[in-house]
């Protein structure tokens, strides 16, 4: 019972992870050079990190890789019904990380821009970017528990099938 806890915890902490790391555009790129950068690695950059998700949104990319993941559980009409509920507080937290990410990441750039930038007010803008990444993770993990919690003892198995590949035991 222990195992099954702790490989949960893993997964939960490794789906959160994913879901909530610097995934999206890094808006950095889009100024052009900058000085050091070598032509191959704008190039690099532009071609593969550059406005990935700038004609769409972020969260509905997010969605329909989760969807497609939970569809193939196939969910009674009960638990897709809870799972709809639970979409939702997902998407909307998924919206909330980018619009502050996007933020951020103008602030950064305007800071930065300056004549002589100042480093403590760079940092403290990361800084804060952190703050209220705990209660959005634990959110997240929440979530995912609540998830498993209405899965039947197939669907466990599958999304631990899943969970221990990610992490390299299966």
């Amino acid at each position: 019972m222990k195992s099954k806890r702790k490989s949960l915890t893993i997964g939960a902490v490794v789906l959160a992870c994913a879901l909530l790391a610097g995934c999206g555009p890094h808006p950095f790129w889009d100024t052009g050079s900058s000085a050091g950068d070598s032509k191959e690695r704008r190039a690099f950059c532009k071609r593969w990190a550059h406005h990935w998700f700038a004609d769409r949104d972020f969260s509905d990319h997010i969605m329909k890789r989760i969807d497609s993941r939970v569809e193939d559980l196939d969910l009674s009409e009960n638990q897709r019904e809870k799972y709809g509920e639970m979409r939702l507080k997902i998407k909307a937290n998924l919206t909330e990380a980018m619009e502050g990410r996007k933020k951020l990441f103008a602030e950064l750039r305007t800071e930065i821009n300056r004549e002589d930038p100042d480093m403590n007010a760079v940092t403290g803008l990361v800084k804060n970017q952190f703050v209220g990444m705990p209660d959005r993770m634990t959110e997240m993990l929440d979530l995912f528990a609540e998830f498993y919690d209405i899965l039947d003892e197939d669907q466990k198995a599958q999304v631990m099938k899943v969970i221990r590949k990610r992490i390299g035991n299966g």
